[in-house]
Order: C-alpha cells, then sequence, then structure tokens
C-alpha cells in the first residue's frame, strides 16, 4: 500500500514584561493510506483512508498583584477522518470533531496558611459523522457546548496539615442539558519529617 504521515510543532515564549509572559503553541499531523489490491486488473479493489489532527494554544500569565496571579488560555484542536472504498462498493465515512475553549485560572495567596483557586471555562464543540452505504446514511452534525466554574481554597493551620475544600459547577448544553454541582474536598497529614 501507498502509506505516508508527516507532523510538525512549535512553541514560542514571550516575556512581554515583568508582569505578563505568553506562550503560543501548535501541532498538526496527518496520515495518507491508499490500497489497491492488484494494480494489474482493471476496476481492482481499493480503498484509502486519511486521518489527521491539527491543535493550537495561546496562554496569557498575568501577575495581576504580589498574592493574586492569572492565566489564561485560547485553544482550538480539529480531528477529521475519510475513508472511502472508491468504486468497488459504495461506502464512505467522514468523522470530524473540532473544539475551541476559552479559559481562566486566577490563584490567590491571601497568607502563607490561606489561598485560593477559582476560575471558568467555556468549550464549544462541533461533532460530524457521516456515513454512506448501500439502502442507508447516517448523518449527524451537533454543536454542543460546556461551561465551567470552579472555586477552590486550601488552609494550612500548621506545617503537617493541609486542607481544601471547594465546589465545581458543570453544565452542558446540546440535545438534552446537563448541570451537576460537584463539592471537593480532602485532607492531608504529613506523617514524616515537615519542612517549613
Amino acid at each position: 500500500p501507498t502509506y505516508y504521515f508527516y507532523d510538525g510543532n512549535a512553541k514560542a515564549f514571550f516575556d512581554i514584561n515583568d508582569k505578563n509572559k505568553l506562550t503560543i503553541s501548535g501541532y498538526g499531523g496527518q496520515d495518507v493510506l491508499d490500497l489497491t489490491f492488484n494494480d494489474n486488473v482493471e476496476d481492482q479493489a481499493n480503498f484509502s483512508y486519511d486521518w489527521g489532527n491539527r491543535t493550537a494554544s495561546v496562554r496569557w500569565t498575568r501577575v495581576i498583584s504580589p498574592r493574586l496571579f492569572a492565566n489564561f488560555w485560547l485553544t482550538g484542536s480539529r480531528f477529521d477522518s475519510e475513508f472511502d472504498f472508491g468504486d468497488t462498493v459504495d461506502f464512505l465515512e467522514k468523522n470530524f470533531v473540532s473544539d475551541f475553549t476559552v479559559k481562566g485560572h486566577f490563584e490567590f495567596h491571601a497568607s502563607k496558611q490561606w489561598s485560593s483557586n477559582f476560575g471558568f471555562e467555556q468549550k464549544n464543540l462541533h461533532l460530524i459523522f457521516r456515513q454512506k452505504f448501500p439502502g442507508g446514511l447516517i448523518d449527524i452534525d451537533q454543536r454542543p457546548e460546556h461551561y465551567i466554574g470552579f472555586v477552590q481554597n486550601s488552609w494550612r493551620p500548621t506545617v503537617r496539615w493541609n486542607i481544601e475544600a471547594g465546589v465545581r459547577f458543570n453544565y452542558f448544553r446540546a440535545d438534552k442539558d446537563f448541570k451537576k454541582f460537584a463539592p471537593r474536598f480532602s485532607t492531608k497529614y504529613q506523617i514524616g519529617r515537615a519542612h517549613v
């Protein structure tokens, strides 16, 4: 069979100033497969299958104050594939998934004992699945959305103890909506030697 693939990635860092940093990254790859079972015969059975990924992201790190830090992201990704039996069989399949996301994460240090993490995320998805075969057709094209918000507090009363509590909210919007609050709680105690 004829088969080849290629991929590449790049990443760049920019120190804008003491309070702002920017990171840009990207990746792309593709695989291509073509197979003819017998080149010496006319109208010979064959098929082709191509698939690949693309992704890119931009991250902005911001020092808002000596106690408050923030990271913001813009990310995008996509996967696509196509499977085709050519003239041999009336069969064709296409698959596509894309994701565009905006998110932010904040970290606040009130003191050596108290800190908080909070943030948000908004995800836009695009899902396509098409399959054509003798006597039938599947055609799915949907654009669900996912929204997330969270907050988590950390308390270290001593060097050995770390207590964390928070809540996360998920809202998934598609043909049917899904909402859920998820509380979080953990307690850690260091048995061995504690470091200040």
